[in-house]
C-alpha cells in the first residue's frame, strides 16, 4: 500500500533532506511540502495526505494549531509531530491536539523515518 505524505516545516533543509530521503522509501509517495501551516491546510483537499509531518514550532501557524485543525476537520490523516525543542511540556501539547508521535529533529534521521513505520511504512 502507498502511503502519501505531506511535510510542513519552516526549514527549508530540513524539507529538502526529508525529500530526498522519503523518495527512496517503498511505500512512500510524498505529495507535497510547505513551510507554513496554513499552506499546508489549504493543500489537505487538494493532495489528499495519509500522513502529515509537522514541526511543532514555527511562525505563522504552529504545528500544534495545525494538528488541532487536521484532527477535527481530517480525523484519518496520521500525524507525526517533529521538533527541535527537547522540552516535555511542547509534546505533551503537541500529543494532547492529537499527534500521534513525536519525533525530535535531533534524533537521528532513522528515528525519525521509523516514526513512520507504524503507519505502515517500511523502513
Amino acid at each position: 500500500m502507498i502511503r502519501r505524505l505531506m511535510i510542513v516545516d519552516d526549514s527549508l533543509s530540513f524539507r529538502k533532506s526529508m525529500t530526498f530521503l522519503l523518495r527512496s522509501i517503498e511505500g512512500i509517495q510524498l505529495v507535497g511540502e510547505f513551510e507554513d501551516g496554513m499552506d499546508a491546510l489549504t493543500n489537505i483537499p487538494i493532495l489528499s495526505p495519509d500522513i502529515v509531518l509537522v514541526d511543532v514550532l514555527m511562525p505563522g501557524m504552529d504545528g500544534i494549531t495545525l494538528t488541532r485543525f487536521i484532527r477535527q476537520f481530517y480525523p484519518d490523516i496520521q500525524i507525526i509531530a517533529i521538533t527541535g525543542s527537547m522540552n516535555s511540556q511542547v509534546a505533551q501539547r503537541v500529543l494532547d491536539a492529537g499527534a500521534s508521535r513525536v519525533v525530535f529533529k535531533g534524533q537521528s534521521i532513522v528515528n525519525i523515518l521509523r516514526a513512520l513505520s507504524p503507519v505502515g511504512v517500511r523502513t
